[in-house]
């Protein structure tokens, strides 16, 4: 996961950890104390914390077929490839993977 996409994913997680805090009735500011080695220092926490990336890696979206009746290099091709990339581009940028 680049750098970029772990602090989107790790931006989300403190969205979703600051509502569980306040549900548990813990302060935020504990919840989110790291040690020197980037790990959080509650368990369940860390734990959340590396389920939730793994949970962000193992999503893979499809991508659409292209029309088999298009004609090859027609506008329809080019607007398909400029459409394809720019929802690639969204996706990967909520942090997920687009198959191949």
């Amino acid at each position: 996961m680049s750098e970029k996409k772990r602090d989107y994913v790790r931006d989300e997680f403190l969205e979703w950890l600051a509502d569980e805090c306040r549900l548990r009735g813990e302060s935020y500011t504990i919840c989110t104390d790291q040690d020197r080695f980037d790990r959080y220092r509650l368990v369940w926490v860390q734990t959340s914390w590396i389920a939730w990336q793994a949970s962000r890696e193992a999503v893979v979206v499809e991508r659409p077929d292209k029309c088999e009746f298009a004609e090859p290099g027609g506008d329809y091709e080019k607007g398909y490839r400029q459409g394809l990339r720019s929802m690639v581009d969204m996706i990967e940028a909520e942090g997920f993977k687009v198959a191949p």
